[in-house]
């Protein structure tokens, strides 16, 4: 079987994807985190990611622990002047597509598929909060960013996303982040991070208001 890569977050959706890798497939994996925590953004997000570093040391550690085995690797990037603090065009999908484009241009791994934590109930959820979808999940915008680097390759090798929310497989069938909650066990869902501020929930970022939305 060949072997993946998978986007990490420390969020709820990466988590929940790298229990179904672990749990339910046999590919060889490799999770990709990207600490951004040292570079380029403002004090406020360095504390933020500060706790996210955290969180992922925790949630990796469990797996580990807990489930099959599995790389771990973590890349520091950043930009000076606050870049991505500031810079419109790009969500933080896009910048993690883009980072694992790079990782795997520079690494000697022979992977085509790369996973990006997003289910249907993250669609249902933005529609049913915001009246709309992220569309760079069905546009093709996300893998046209994860091919860049083949454009300087001599040998190019084709990268697909895998993407839950596309994919007809019912270990991938959440209807409600409250149910993807509950598919985690009670220790790891302590580590999952839940909050865009420099706190453990601070009560009013997006996140923790979608939180509160769903009861969990």
């Amino acid at each position: 079987m060949k072997e993946q890569l998978l986007l990490f977050s420390g969020g709820l959706d990466s988590c929940v994807l790298l229990k179904i890798l672990l749990e339910k497939f046999k590919n060889p994996l490799t999770v990709l985190f990207i600490n951004y925590n040292k570079f380029g953004y403002s004090h406020f997000k360095r504390k933020t990611f500060a706790i996210q570093n955290k969180k992922v040391k925790n949630i990796i550690k469990y797996f580990k622990k807990n489930y099959r085995s599995f790389n771990f690797r973590q890349i520091d990037f950043g930009f000076k002047n606050s870049y991505l603090d500031n810079f419109p065009y790009f969500h933080n999908d896009h910048h993690a597509v883009f980072f694992a484009s790079y990782y795997l241009l520079n690494s000697n791994k022979k992977i085509n598929d790369v996973w990006i934590g997003h289910f249907l109930y993250n669609d249902l959820s933005s529609i049913q909060r915001h009246k709309q979808v992220n569309n760079w999940f069905f546009d093709n915008s996300l893998e046209k960013i994860l091919n860049i680097f083949n454009l300087i390759k001599i040998e190019k090798i084709k990268l697909n996303l895998k993407i839950p929310s596309l994919i007809k497989d019912k270990n991938f069938y959440f209807y409600s982040k409250h149910e993807a909650f509950n598919y985690l066990e009670d220790e790891l869902k302590s580590f999952v991070r839940s909050c865009e501020g420099d706190t453990n929930f601070c009560k009013e970022c997006d996140k923790c208001k979608e939180y509160f939305f769903y009861k969990i």
